[in-house]
């Protein structure tokens, strides 16, 4: 009986050894998959991170461009307003000096009515003493 025992025991052992063996087999797959899927996420991560960073550089130039953009607008809108303020002051100088002959003209209208009164006046003086 202790011979049956020795080879239930000795069949046990190989069992166990083919079992453990399987296992550890397995266990190996499973870590050799799990490294390769690692590695695969870790390019992934790597591909998406490169494009990020290039989106951010593409955002980081149109950024750039866009504020130069701004500031072209900015001294365009500058020159303008110079202009603007240039013409305005020459608009009131002009508008004076308009003034200023409108009063001459007024003036030597004036004087033109009043010689005309005048020598209407004395034309009809001198018309009535012939008459």
């Amino acid at each position: 009986m202790q011979s049956n025992s020795n080879y239930l025991s000795i069949f046990a052992l190989v069992i166990s050894a083919f079992i453990a063996g399987a296992f550890l087999s397995g266990e190996r797959l499973r870590k050799k998959d799990a490294k390769a899927a690692i590695k695969e996420i870790k390019e992934e991560q790597n591909k998406i991170q490169n494009r990020v960073d290039l989106l951010k550089k593409k955002g980081l130039e149109g950024e750039g461009l866009l504020l130069r953009q701004i500031d072209s607008a900015y001294v365009v809108l500058e020159n303008m307003s110079s202009k603007i303020s240039f013409k305005k002051e020459e608009i009131e100088r002009n508008r004076a000096l308009i003034e200023n002959i409108r009063h001459k003209i007024n003036a030597r209208k004036a004087v033109i009515e009043e010689l005309s009164e005048r020598g209407f006046g004395e034309r009809s003086s001198t018309n009535d003493a012939t008459n």
